[in-house]
C-alpha cells in the first residue's frame, strides 16, 4: 500500500466517509484532496452545503502539518481554530482542497487552506490553527498504535 492509499485507508472511515474527501498529494507542509460532488453534498437550495466546505477545509488544513516522514510512525493533532472565508460558488462535479502549513512551533501550527472548483475557482479559503499530539510536532511522529498499523 503506498502512502496515498495508507491515508485514504486511515481517514476512509467515518465522517471522511461521509463527505468523501479523496486525499491525492501529501507531503511535509502540504495536503491535496477532492470531494466529488453529489446530492447529499448539497443544501435544499440545491448549491454545495457550507458545511462541506468548513468541514474540507479543516481536515485539508489539519493534514497540511500532519504529515509523518517515518513509515509506521504517526502525527496527530486537534483543530484550535478554524477562520473561513466564502466567496465563490461551487459549479461541476468536483471540488478541490489544498492547504500549506504556514507556521509552526511545539505544540501549534498553522495551516492555510482553499477550496477551487475544477476550472480553479475560488469557492473558499480558510486559515487554521491545530495543537498537535505529544511528539507530534517532529515531522519523525510517534510510533502508531499496533491497531493502525497493517
Amino acid at each position: 500500500m503506498n502512502e496515498i492509499e495508507q491515508i485514504n485507508y486511515a481517514f476512509g472511515g467515518g465522517f471522511s466517509q461521509l463527505v468523501g474527501i479523496d486525499i491525492v498529494e501529501w507531503s511535509l507542509e502540504y495536503a491535496k484532496a477532492r470531494i466529488e460532488l453529489t446530492e447529499r453534498h448539497l443544501n435544499p437550495i440545491g448549491i454545495l452545503h457550507g458545511g462541506v466546505i468548513a468541514s474540507g477545509l479543516d481536515m485539508i488544513c489539519g493534514l497540511a502539518g500532519n504529515y509523518c516522514t517515518v513509515e509506521g510512525n504517526i502525527r496527530t493533532m486537534v483543530t484550535v481554530s478554524l477562520t473561513t472565508n466564502f466567496v465563490g460558488r461551487a459549479e461541476g462535479d468536483v471540488i478541490w482542497l489544498e492547504a500549506h502549513q504556514v507556521s509552526g512551533g511545539r505544540s501549534l501550527y498553522t495551516s492555510n487552506g482553499t477550496i477551487k472548483t475544477d476550472s480553479g475557482d475560488l469557492i473558499a479559503t480558510a486559515t487554521g490553527t491545530f495543537k498537535w499530539g505529544k511528539g507530534s510536532h517532529l515531522p519523525e511522529g510517534v510510533p502508531a498504535p499496533q491497531q493502525w498499523r497493517q
